[in-house]
């Protein structure tokens, strides 16, 4: 999700911010700190987090490297996390098939688009630790952060919009 710098004034009480990954601010200023900035104006840094991520992109180590510069010279702390879009490895292949169902993309198709990556999978703490084993507290912030959420989950009530079926 995308928010501008004028929402994220009016509304930052309660919120916690990272960075992202390839779309995040650190990766997508190209050197130019200067994008962070605001984010440090708002949030300040006990709630603004340069977020780290490895699922074995070409790219991700040397942006990790920036991400582990860019938080230093900002006194920002770091955090681990995974971009999760589904449970297991072997089920890189089922998004793969419904991305494709999506763009009407045949399997036969030598120039369809494929995932760059299967790694986007739930993985466990072991696994993240061999990732980043030099990036301790990053990695225990998520924990961190979690004591610090105080959001409860009504499960009882369905947040689905109104829309009733169309006169036949």
């Amino acid at each position: 999700p995308r928010v501008d710098l004028a929402l994220l004034r009016k509304h930052h009480e309660g919120l916690l911010c990272l960075t992202s990954g390839e779309r995040g601010v650190i990766r997508r200023s190209g050197g130019n700190e200067a994008r962070l900035s605001p984010l440090g104006e708002i949030f300040g840094a006990d709630r603004l987090f340069c977020e780290m991520m490895d699922q074995g992109l070409e790219w991700q180590p040397e942006h990790n490297a920036e991400v582990r510069r860019v938080a230093a010279a900002h006194g920002l702390g770091t955090i681990v996390s995974n971009d999760v879009r589904y449970l297991k490895p072997k089920d890189a292949v089922s998004l793969d098939l419904l991305n494709f169902i999506g763009m009407g993309a045949s399997l036969n198709d030598p120039k369809r688009p494929r995932a760059q990556t299967d790694q986007l999978y739930l993985k466990s703490e072991a696994e993240m630790r061999e990732l980043f084993p030099e990036d301790g507290a990053a990695l225990d912030r998520p924990h961190e952060i979690a004591h610090r959420t105080h959001f409860k989950f009504n499960t009882s009530t369905y947040y689905f919009p109104a829309s009733p079926p169309p006169d036949a």
